[in-house]
């Protein structure tokens, strides 16, 4: 069964390692039903919570289209795998980009204020990040970017990474 989100309902929420597996076959469910290569467990209880904390399970497959957000940061850590975040001007000219990786050359955290388009790109066949931003969720306080197709195109795609040379 497709399940995108879900949210703990505990006073305390706890993550183990082991829980990771979970999450990576919610995702393969996900991807295999036809739907978005992702998963997120949602640490805080509603949309409505002052704090959004997530760790999210993304495929390689996954495409997150560039967008910002208008009036609160955003911060990634991440957990395993990696991650291309490519950070735009507002043109869509590239400003910008770094991978996230446990890997000692790579970075484990970022922070983005808002105002900023980005998207991030898994490089890896699977990635899981934690994602932490202000709530109440408000679907409107994203600006999706009107130079980026809204679904996934890979000629796109490989314009990114050739222009940041990860492709010929």
């Amino acid at each position: 069964m497709i399940r995108y989100a879900d949210f703990s309902s505990a006073d305390v929420t706890k993550i183990k390692n082991s829980d990771l597996k979970l999450y990576k076959e919610q995702m393969i469910i996900n991807k295999e039903s036809g739907g978005n290569p992702r998963y997120r467990y949602c640490l805080h209880k509603s949309v409505e919570s002052k704090v959004h904390e997530m760790l999210i399970c993304i495929s390689k497959d996954d495409y997150s289209r560039p967008h910002k957000h208008n009036s609160v940061s955003e911060s990634h850590m991440i957990i395993e795998g990696s991650i291309l975040v490519v950070l735009f001007e507002e043109d869509g000219k590239i400003m910008d980009y770094f991978v996230l990786s446990r890997k000692q050359e790579d970075y484990l955290i970022h922070r983005i204020e808002p105002g900023i388009y980005h998207m991030s790109i898994p490089i890896s066949d699977v990635a899981i990040f934690c994602e932490v931003k202000q709530g109440p969720f408000n679907k409107t306080d994203d600006t999706y970017a009107d130079w980026a197709p809204e679904n996934k195109n890979q000629e796109f795609m490989n314009g990114i990474l050739k222009e940041i040379n990860l492709v010929k």
